[in-house]
């Protein structure tokens, strides 16, 4: 076999070695290569099985003689593998020849080779570039084709004059296998002003920058930073790393900037390398690979980790500047001490950057900082994408802290904060496993800390925020916040495991879930702190959340864009939630109607303050799709607060003419309010307006089981405490899906509204509502206003014609108080009503003023075609206690019509029990002798059997559209009012 020699008359040359298919060949000549078998790898050929080539003799082969044994190294290009192969070395003063007969040559795969070492036993043979490179190895950083063992081939030209190998074009890129190498090859250009556009680079072996021949005085001096023309020069050429590192960058400088390149250019493309024990100190524009960069640069499968301090545009691979991340993992830890700005894990403030399938992880230390981000701290106007990207470490800053982004416009696609990349990512292999070989994505501990505002899981601040897909904060540690503020004094808002502030632009699809503590200040939410809220979406919470003023277990505090606009993000929480007031199990504070989103809350929702509720502190008009819940049948969770505390809002308004709820959701909790105002479904609900028809201000009823203690304050109901209007209104179908247990210790309770007062001169309508609220008054001093349905009313403007109206309703519960009065089975306390075709079959023990109907009345009244068939119990020492009405004040001379109406309850006095008589109108009223002692009225009623009640039709009752007779099996009841399972008053058993 011949060996073709490469010497200095053949400058720039690719040298071929045939071996094969030569006229010259001998039977001992390299074989034509088998082909696969079944069991061989698929796509890989057989390799060769003897090698004869040479290669120019290098400085880096002075001592090598004749026929010495070695071991070169083949590093596939395509599947990394290193392949040691046991070979000779021969030389003459221009040539290294190469000789193996080894039987690892026929398993090679068929494919580019890096020759980057040859190993020797007898040290004496070799000299050492370095003190960290064992004195056995020389480094070569030559390329060997076997893409066809047929055609061997080096793919370099061989510069022996420069003691370099490579063109620099693409098929023969220059070779870099020391610092030195990448001092003459790439440095020093640059300070003459070659920006290697169109170059192509290799480095083919690890590089350790602190050696004396590359670097001294303060460090590495960034590559282009100071030319010859006193201005700087960008690097706009491509470094294929080959899977090696460059250790060892170091620099410090008080005021100036640091990295590998000062500038890398719009067509700089750098992939497939590792920087190790970065070291950088210095003032700003510090980063691993570049100082600044232009939009256009690429950086793809890249990885880094040492040690950046500094104090303004601090990256862990750029500091400043655009780029298109690919495939890269920043470790670097990042520390800054000054309160400056733009602090990122990976670039430190850009416009236009993308990061696709990365991951971070390390420290960022910045407590002062404001712009300080896992990825990126500071953004422009123009979005940035984040695409299956991973974080995990922890972040530390003053304001405006997220885990990818302190402050930028961003689209997230499939990312996920608080965990590593799963086993079938982007960047599995077994040099990137560095958590260990995992099946899927791992939750890992993320920290994000800030001081004062907004800081963030993903981003701190952004005013453009989209998701695409299923994005997520993975990782949970109940003991220790994942997300947290920590104002030291000073106001801090805005705090959430996706953004602390944004305006989310929402698409169907888009989803995140979050598995974090959030524990912050104000604006605090499970995932998002504030922001305004456009489009669709779905956002999922699992974590605990901690905060003050509004605080919910999605979203603290939110609103949308335009007045018109509407909130349509479906929102599930089943963390605990605590803060102060405006505190909401998925919002603390919205100021927009709900429109048909999905709400669903299975987490405690404590407050210390006012505006508390299982689903939203502080809310417009919600309208909640099917599925909507606050618990489950199967369970009872805590709403707590001082007062207006509610089962679905702790306060509610609407507009004039707007629902309240056209669809809640079925409530299962207990709720507690140390001040009042509280309700199964809203502690107080609010109607303001100037419309003269009655909307209705529900459009569909739930199941609602709530118990209700009331420690201090007034005004407690089943469904809302405190109902206050200025406009029309109608409530109307609460049934028995409603069960609410109410114990308090103030004034004022209802069934289904605690109080309801009237703002303006119009008309209030409660309608075909149904009562099964069980009300206990623990109250140590005489208490006022308790009723089945409602507990008070009143009309500040005064006006008697547009009152409270009550029509067809019902009450099957209880009342009781040792000190309770102005109690009635319908109404507790008026100043003026109309109550019509309703009953009570409830039992009402109170102490003063007490009616099975209408507890006391202050003015103008009309009930009519109304019975009572419940318990009034009349023990020695009470007074005022009757079927109908328990009293008429006497503080004004309004009248009081009182017109066919009965009582068969067991009573004190049958239809009225006192005080200003000569104001009370009877007309066709009856009452069972044997359920009462007379009526105290006298004129206009009359006592009867039971036998009569039953079969006798009486004068003023309308049979035909308002009573159903029973023909002597009960005593009439009303029609179109349901009895439910209560049997008909007097019934006949059978």
């Amino acid at each position: 076999m011949s060996n073709f020699k490469i010497t200095k008359a053949l400058p720039a040359l690719t040298a071929a070695i045939m071996l094969s298919g030569m006229a010259a060949c001998s039977d001992d000549d390299i074989m034509a290569p088998e082909q696969p078998t079944e069991n061989s790898i698929p796509g890989q050929d057989v390799g060769i099985r003897n090698l004869k080539v040479s290669l120019p003799r290098l400085s880096r082969f002075d001592k090598v003689v004749n026929h010495v044994s070695c071991r070169i190294h083949l590093k596939g290009k395509k599947d990394r593998v290193t392949f040691p192969v046991n070979t000779f070395l021969s030389a003459d003063k221009d040539s290294i020849y190469i000789e193996a007969d080894d039987p690892i040559l026929a398993e090679l795969p068929h494919q580019m080779y890096h020759l980057n070492y040859v190993t020797f036993p007898d040290r004496s043979m070799t000299r050492s570039e370095d003190k960290e490179v064992s004195e056995d190895t020389i480094f070569v950083g030559a390329r060997l084709s076997i893409e066809n063992p047929d055609d061997i081939k080096f793919r370099s030209s061989f510069n022996v004059g420069a003691n370099s190998i490579g063109s620099g074009t693409e098929e023969d890129p220059w070779i870099i296998a020391s610092g030195d190498d990448f001092m003459v090859r790439i440095s020093d250009p640059m300070t003459r002003g070659e920006t290697h556009d169109g170059k192509f680079f290799e480095i083919t072996r690890n590089l350790n920058l602190n050696t004396a021949a590359v670097t001294s005085g303060k460090g590495w001096e960034p590559a282009g930073h100071n030319n010859i023309n006193g201005g700087s020069t960008d690097f706009n050429g491509t470094i294929d790393g080959c899977d090696n590192y460059i250790e060892n960058l170091y620099c410090y400088t008080d005021a100036g900037c640091g990295g590998l390149f000062y500038s890398l250019g719009e067509k700089a493309y750098i992939h497939n390398l590792e920087m190790r024990r970065v070291m950088l100190i210095g003032n700003s524009e510090l980063g691993a690979f570049a100082c600044t960069s232009k939009k256009g640069c690429r950086l793809d499968s890249i990885e880094v980790n040492g040690t950046i301090e500094g104090k303004v545009n601090v990256g862990g691979l750029i500091g400043n500047g655009d780029a298109d991340i690919r495939v890269c993992i920043s470790s670097v830890d990042i520390v800054s001490s000054d309160a400056k700005n733009n602090i990122g894990g990976m670039i430190g403030k850009a416009s236009y950057a993308s990061f696709t399938d990365c991951l971070r992880t390390g420290r960022i230390d910045a407590p002062n900082a404001m712009y300080v981000g896992g990825y990126l701290g500071g953004g422009g106007r123009s979005s940035i994408p984040f695409t299956r990207c991973y974080v995990s470490g922890s972040i530390s800053g003053g304001r405006e802290v997220g885990g990818f982004a302190g402050s930028c416009n961003a689209e997230f696609t499939a990312c996920h904060a608080g965990a590593t990349l799963p086993q079938d990512s982007y960047a599995y292999t077994l040099q990137w496993d560095i958590f260990g070989i995992n099946n899927r994505m791992t939750p890992m501990p993320l920290e994000v800390e800030g001081k004062t505002y907004n800081i963030g899981g993903f981003v701190g601040t952004s005013n453009e925020l989209k998701l695409h897909g299923e994005n997520s904060f993975a990782y949970s540690s109940p003991a220790k916040p994942n997300i947290v503020s920590d104002p030291n004094g000073e106001t801090a808002s805005g705090i959430g495991a996706l953004a602390g502030h944004c305006n989310y632009q929402g698409e169907p699809g888009a989803k995140f879930t979050s598995y974090a503590y959030v524990k912050g200040d104000q604006e605090t939410g499970g995932i998002i702190g504030s922001g305004e809220f456009k489009g669709e979406g779905t956002f999922i919470n699992y974590g605990n959340v901690t905060g003050g003023n509004c605080t919910g277990g999605v979203i603290g505090m939110a609103t949308c864009e335009n007045r018109s606009d509407t909130f349509k993000i479906n929102c599930k929480n089943t963390g605990n939630v605590q803060g102060n007031s405006y505190v909401g199990g998925i919002i603390g504070d919205i100021d927009r109607n709900v429109d048909n989103a999905l709400m669903e809350n299975d987490g405690n929702v404590e407050g210390k303050g006012e505006r508390v509720g299982g689903l939203f502190g502080n809310s417009k008009s919600v309208d909640l799709a099917e599925g909507s819940h606050v618990s489950n049948e199967n369970g009872s969770l805590k709403i707590s607060g001082s007062s207006y505390i509610g089962g679905i809002s702790g306060y509610i308004s609407a507009g004039g003419g707007e629902y309240l709820s056209r669809n809640y959701c079925p409530v299962y909790a207990n709720i507690i309010s140390s001040a009042g105002q509280a309700g199964g479904l809203f502690g107080e609900a609010s109607v303001g307006g100037n419309h003269y028809s009655q909307p209705d201000m529900f459009d569909k009823h739930y199941p609602v089981r709530v118990s209700i203690t009331v420690t201090g304050g007034d005004n407690v109901g089943g469904a809302i405490g405190l109902f206050i209007t200025s406009d029309c209104a109608t409530i109307n179908g609460f049934d028995d899906k409603l069960q609410t247990s109410i114990s308090t210790s103030g004034n004022i309770a209802g069934g289904i509204i605690g109080r309801v007062i009237n703002d303006a001169s119009k008309d209030i309508y409660i309608k075909d509502c149904h009562s099964f609220s069980t009300i206990k008054s623990t109250a140590t001093g005489e208490v006022s206003g308790f009723g089945g349905i409602i507990g008070w009313t009143e009309n500040h403007n005064g006006d008697i014609t547009h009152d409270i109206k009550i029509e067809k309703c019902s009450f099957h519960g209880s009342l009781s108080g040792p000190n309770m009065t102005a109690a009635g089975g319908i109404l507790g306390y008026t100043a003026a009503c109309r109550v019509t075709s309703c009953y009570n079959a409830g039992r009402v023990d109170a102490v003063m003023s007490v009616g099975g109907l209408v507890g006391r009345l202050d003015g103008y009244g009309y009930i009519a075609n109304c019975f009572n068939m419940g318990e009034v119990p009349s023990v020695s020492g009470r007074k005022w206690l009757a079927g109908i009405l328990g009293q008429k004040e006497d503080h004004n001379s309004e009248k009081v019509t009182i017109s066919a109406c009965y009582n068969v309850g067991q009573t004190g006095w049958g239809i009225v029990g006192g005080e200003d008589k000569a104001k009370i109108d009877c007309q066709n009223c009856l009452y069972l002798d044997t359920a009462s002692n007379g009526d105290m009225n006298g004129s206009g009623s009359h006592d009867v059997t039971a036998n009569e009640l039953r079969n006798n039709q009486y004068y003023g009752f309308n049979y035909l559209s308002v009573w159903d007779f029973h023909y002597g099996e009960a005593a009439p009841t009303l029609k179109g009012v349901p009895m439910f399972n209560e049997k008909l008053p007097l019934q006949i058993e059978k």
